[in-house]
């Protein structure tokens, strides 16, 4: 078994289904088992939320929270999201991601007796607008496949493909977000680029 660091546990249970029909569709995206965090807002004038998708809906997280579905370690997580970043809960020991998973996954099984409160939290999916989820700041990109790296030595026609200093001394570059969007925001590519005239 391929050891992935990451515990699995009852959230990750293959047979659980979602009271939410969309959320059991074959081929979607958001079953209960991919809860995926992001921040969304409602309209052009609505504020950024954090909510969580399943199946074709968001559970807007907030209203979840002001409805008293979460409390403990699961509302403390919540609560550094309102923000409209994932940062501080990206940066919180891993428990609190953890509480807020399972709290989710609680209201969102089949069977919850919260189902009747958290329905009204749901918000179509395609009624949102997706927004950066996270300040992203400057990066190192470390260079590690053998594989990639030999090939970009014979594209480069280097007389050594892949450097011996490869394996002892890691090759890295400095990297900007500057252009990190939401996926599906329109993005112009540059063409080349030219010399000042």
């Amino acid at each position: 078994m391929l050891d992935t660091g990451i515990d699995l546990d009852r959230t990750h249970d293959a047979a659980a289904r979602s009271w939410l029909p969309t959320a059991q569709v074959a081929g979607t995206d958001f079953p209960i088992q991919n809860l995926p965090l992001g921040i969304f807002r409602c309209g052009t004038a609505g504020s950024s939320t954090p909510g969580l998708a399943i199946g074709d809906q968001v559970l807007d997280l907030s209203a979840a929270l002001n409805t008293g579905l979460f409390d403990g370690q699961a509302a403390q997580a919540v609560r550094w999201l309102q923000g409209g970043r994932l940062n501080p809960l990206m940066a919180a020991d891993p428990a609190f991601v953890q509480a807020l998973r399972e709290a989710a996954f609680d209201l969102l099984v089949l069977g919850s007796p919260e189902q009747a409160r958290a329905q009204p939290c749901l918000r179509a999916m395609a009624a949102v607008q997706m927004q950066l989820p996270a300040d992203v700041g400057d990066f190192s990109d470390f260079s590690v496949s053998r594989a990639h790296n030999a090939t970009l030595g014979k594209v480069a026609q280097r007389e050594v493909a892949l450097h011996p200093n490869f394996n002892h001394l890691p090759i890295a570059y400095h990297g900007r977000c500057s252009s990190l969007v939401v996926s599906g925001t329109p993005c112009r590519r540059p063409q080349g680029q030219r010399g000042a005239r």
